[in-house]
């Protein structure tokens, strides 16, 4: 609805401007909660398929990634953000070279610098509310795996329990957990197709949707280190002995790390 609140009062328009705005940012809701919605059909998926924690964790996160990428590289060419990058490496390299010849012109260059430096990091602050909603989303989209995973029943039995829906002919199960996901992806959607162009949105979407690898990269560690604190080795450790002297054959440790045989002296008693 931003397209057109900034030049015009919406009090101010026709009734079939205002109902073009409706529609349009419906539309622009509805794509981006496909968007999000795209991602639990994908976890459902996997988890019929029978992959693994870690492997659903890793495949969604590189889904995320790679959708991440390309619109990143969409927006960065639509926005003509290169040229702006080419134009300020140039001018960087001018300034740099005049500062050489003229040190008290560094001076200036130097303070220029740092009112960007701190433009940017404020823009980067601004961007952290949003990366905090994307772990809530990777959090509530992780957590009956978790649950199932870890048999956390006792703890969550009030959030968990399979509903079941049809869509246009498509039957969807899942916890209900899920409605978390669903309702904050609702919401999300509606506020960012209401204060955003389309484009833009979705490029705040992406900014959301980095934090999921990072929690899946996180969940898939855990699931590693815990599997590797409960491993058990599939042979028994074997050993020979010879004029008092015993050899203890190669064996695997918990993470994974081979140690060769060696001999080892008896004490004497």
């Amino acid at each position: 609805m931003s397209d057109f609140s900034d030049s015009i009062a919406f009090s101010d328009l026709t009734l079939t401007s205002k109902l073009i705005l409706l529609l349009g940012w419906l539309i622009k809701s509805a794509i981006l909660f496909c968007i999000f919605f795209a991602l639990v059909v994908l976890k459902q998926k996997m988890i019929v398929n029978g992959n693994s924690l870690s492997d659903i964790a890793l495949g969604i996160a590189f889904v995320v990634v790679a959708y991440s990428i390309i619109f990143l590289i969409f927006y960065i060419i639509t926005e003509h953000i290169i040229k702006n990058m080419i134009v300020g490496m140039i001018i960087s390299i001018i300034g740099a070279v005049l500062a050489i010849i003229f040190p008290p012109l560094g001076i200036i260059i130097a303070i220029i610098g740092i009112i960007s430096m701190i433009s940017k990091i404020i823009s980067v602050i601004k961007m952290i509310p949003m990366l905090l909603l994307g772990i809530l989303f990777a959090a509530l989209l992780f957590a009956d795996i978790l649950i199932i995973k870890f048999n956390l029943y006792d703890l969550f039995d009030f959030m968990y329990g399979t509903i079941k829906i049809s869509i246009f002919g498509l039957n969807f199960s899942f916890s209900k957990i899920m409605l978390g996901y669903i309702s904050l992806s609702a919401l999300t959607s509606l506020i960012l197709a209401f204060k955003y162009s389309l484009k833009n949105a979705m490029m705040r979407q992406v900014v959301i949707f980095m934090a999921i690898p990072i929690t899946a990269l996180i969940v898939w560690l855990a699931h590693t280190l815990i599997s590797n604190a409960f491993y058990q080795p599939s042979e028994v450790q074997q050993v020979d002995m010879h004029k008092g002297e015993i050899f203890i054959k190669s064996y695997p440790r918990s993470n994974g790390t081979i140690v060769s045989g060696y001999w080892r002296h008896l004490p004497h008693k």
